[in-house]
């Protein structure tokens, strides 16, 4: 087989395997705990509280119900929180870079629990931009 040729058959396995990868691709199966606006992405110089270690947290990212919002809600995101992005009524993973300030994210909060504090603290267990 030409070198060429081996080259499309990689390059169509490849995307054949990026599209598996998004099929069955799934929010919970419960309204969101949040609908907001994510305003900023491993922001800590907005609460001291955003210092503390959370084992496993990759990343945090702080998000508003709206923009009056004076505390909003800041969320530990890791490895086992769903990263997606709805595109009309489809679903596809999302990547870190696309969580930027402004845009609107609904959120499952792990367990539904946000703990009673000035912003509220959470774990994410989805992220789904719009």
């Amino acid at each position: 087989m030409k070198k060429s040729r081996l080259i499309s058959v990689a390059v169509a396995m490849a995307a054949l395997g990026w599209a598996a990868c998004d099929v069955g691709i799934t929010t919970p199966d419960r309204e969101p705990t949040l609908v907001g606006i994510l305003v900023g992405v491993n922001e800590c110089d907005f609460t001291e509280l955003c210092l503390t270690v959370v084992p496993d947290s990759i990343w945090r990212v702080w998000v508003k119900t709206d923009q009056d919002d004076p505390c909003g809600v800041t969320l530990s995101v890791d490895r086992s929180t769903d990263l997606v992005v709805r595109e009309g009524s489809a679903l596809r993973r999302a990547l870190p870079e696309e969580f930027t300030p402004w845009r609107p994210v609904h959120v499952w909060v792990r367990g539904n629990v946000i703990a009673e504090s000035c912003p509220g603290q959470g774990a994410a267990e989805a992220l789904e931009l719009r």
